[in-house]
């Protein structure tokens, strides 16, 4: 069935290893005869107390907007919603940090096999449009997310016959 909608032959598993910290592991096999290439990500929703007070770090200086057009913007070191966010952060830290001083701690979320993270809040609007979340959820959300990002399927990670790729998040508090 999947070779309906994906025309070659590949291998994925998703680890979950749940110790003190979560550790997600997206695993990808090309067992085909020939090489493919594809872009992934590991969305990982996490809840803050409040996500105008929420902090973030290490995401790096330069996103691309996907709410301005997919314009690159260059913005700070630190970063703190007031509003909907949906960015590709290019030059991401292997470590993005949330800090939540509502519940009174440091989320770290290490990243390993990413070329980008994406954050991203739907705010009140967005919530409202979304089946699976609260109108409020909004208020204690924030995604952060391990990115293999590619502007098209086309420019995505090229896996040779044989080869394997793997995509990380490690969450820890």
């Amino acid at each position: 069935e999947s070779l309906k909608i994906w025309p070659y032959l590949f291998s994925v598993r998703l680890i979950v290893e749940v110790t003190e910290q979560l550790k997600v592991s997206l695993k990808v096999d090309n067992i085909d005869q020939q090489p493919w290439t594809f872009s992934g990500a590991l969305h990982t929703y996490l809840n803050v107390g409040d996500i105008k007070q929420a902090k973030v770090t290490g995401m790096g200086p330069e996103y691309i907007d996907s709410l301005q057009n997919d314009d690159v913007i260059q913005g700070g070191q630190e970063l703190v919603l007031s509003d909907t966010i949906d960015r590709v952060y290019t030059q991401p830290e292997s470590d993005i940090l949330i800090q939540d001083p509502v519940l009174q701690r440091t989320l770290t979320v290490t990243n390993h096999g990413h070329n980008c993270a994406v954050l991203w809040n739907p705010w009140l609007e967005g919530a409202q449009s979304m089946g699976d979340m609260p109108d409020n959820g909004y208020e204690t959300f924030l995604c952060v997310e391990s990115t293999l990002h590619a502007p098209s399927i086309e420019q995505g990670k090229t896996l040779q016959p044989g080869e394997t790729y793997q995509l990380e998040t490690i969450i820890s508090a």
